[in-house]
């Protein structure tokens, strides 16, 4: 069933390293760094309107460095240039979805992360977003829905 998926003993360690690449399209040079963001982090996303461009700023699902097993109990915030990053913990009893960042002004951060958490202890979903400059603060909204969400596939749609 999918909603026992969450209790996943699911090996975090070692598995995936938040890499950077960097293609020069003239040459195709590729420089590749790693960025230190913890473990068992998942479906980094940006601000959509930087594909293709430099950017600063990426949004993970992640959990902290003690927890090497089970599935993603937080949204990160990772600066790619200096390498730090913040978290929203929804730990104990709640496993995020990919987290999606929603530009809501000009600057990089200046938008929402929404993503979905399951409640494990409810056995129910909600829709949380959180304020993209802080991503550590109080949710800026929580909708709880009346039924749990599988976890879906994971990929950024365009029309281009």
């Amino acid at each position: 069933m999918l909603r026992d998926y969450w209790r996943s003993d699911w090996p975090a360690e070692g598995m995936a390293t938040l890499t950077r690449l960097r293609i020069e399209t003239g040459t195709g040079r590729v420089e590749s760094r790693a960025v230190a963001s913890g473990i068992s982090h998942e479906f980094p996303k940006f601000d959509p309107r930087r594909v293709g461009k430099p950017y600063r700023y990426a949004y993970i699902a992640c959990n902290p460095a003690h927890a090497t097993r089970g599935l993603q109990q937080q949204v990160g915030k990772v600066d790619v240039e200096s390498g730090a990053l913040t978290t929203h913990d929804f730990a104990p009893d709640r496993y995020v979805g990919e987290p999606y960042f929603i530009p809501t002004g000009a600057g990089e951060d200046e938008g929402v992360v929404v993503t979905i958490v399951f409640d494990a202890a409810s056995q129910l979903s909600a829709i949380v977003g959180l304020d993209a400059r802080d991503i550590a603060a109080k949710p800026l909204f929580t909708a709880r829905l009346k039924h749990h969400v599988p976890y879906g596939l994971h990929g950024c749609f365009s029309r281009d």
